[in-house]
């Protein structure tokens, strides 16, 4: 039996991560922590795959549920079990394997559904367009150049949109192609009621479009490495 694939639904809110990532599993087994919100122990060896989503905290000052996600990191780089991280997640793989100083306060924070270039040749990306739309929230971010991290994708504002480990099946992807237009565009709304008051959201809006095929060759192509 295949073994099941290890979510960690890293979301600070309800429902969390896990209704936009478990359909994109195609009936895969899965077991989903929130280590947010509840005590949790996993070993990396248990898992077929392990897949840790966004989330609204801060990695350059991270809170301490988080530290336990970089040892299940290391965990798994020790163990060749494959790691997809998302946003938060690509973050955490970054800083796991790579330092604090992996990842960073971005120049210009990115909000909306913006383009997305990919250099091609990694497997995580393949059958993609060489040049594709989806939803993007995040004020920090992972610094290109980085040994072992090998960038697959970039966007005008951010230079590591992807990345692969060197030598690893592991990949780390800044976008959120999983998220779809009604929750990218409250997410917009909340951010320019809040401390974004300047977001165009009218603009903004205008640009949405849903990028589940993008989510969906992206998870596909992630587990057929398990």
């Amino acid at each position: 039996m295949t073994a099941p694939v290890l979510l960690c639904d890293c979301y600070l809110d309800t429902p969390g991560a896990a209704p936009n990532f478990v359909p994109l599993l195609r009936g895969r087994r899965v077991d989903v922590v929130r280590p947010a919100h509840e005590p949790w122990r996993a070993r990396a060896r248990d898992y077929g795959a392990i897949i840790i989503s966004g989330s609204a905290a801060s990695i350059v000052t991270p809170p301490a549920w988080e530290a336990p996600l970089e040892t299940l990191v290391v965990d798994a780089a020790d163990a060749d079990i494959p790691v997809l991280g998302v946003c938060f997640g690509h973050q955490v793989i970054a800083r796991a394997l790579a330092g604090p100083s992996a990842v960073a306060t971005a120049a210009q924070s990115e909000l909306g559904w913006l383009d997305v270039h990919h250099s091609g040749g990694d497997p995580l990306l393949a059958g993609l367009t060489e040049i594709f739309r989806t939803f993007m929230s995040h004020r920090e971010e992972v610094v290109a150049g980085v040994s072992d991290l090998h960038v697959l994708a970039w966007s005008d504002a951010c230079a590591n949109q992807a990345f692969r480990v060197s030598g690893r099946r592991m990949w780390g992807v800044q976008f959120h192609a999983e998220i779809r237009v009604a929750e990218g565009s409250k997410l917009v709304r909340d951010r320019a009621a809040g401390s974004d008051r300047q977001i165009d959201v009218g603009t903004t809006l205008a640009s949405a479009v849903d990028s589940d095929h993008v989510a969906q060759r992206i998870v596909d192509n992630f587990l057929g490495a398990s």
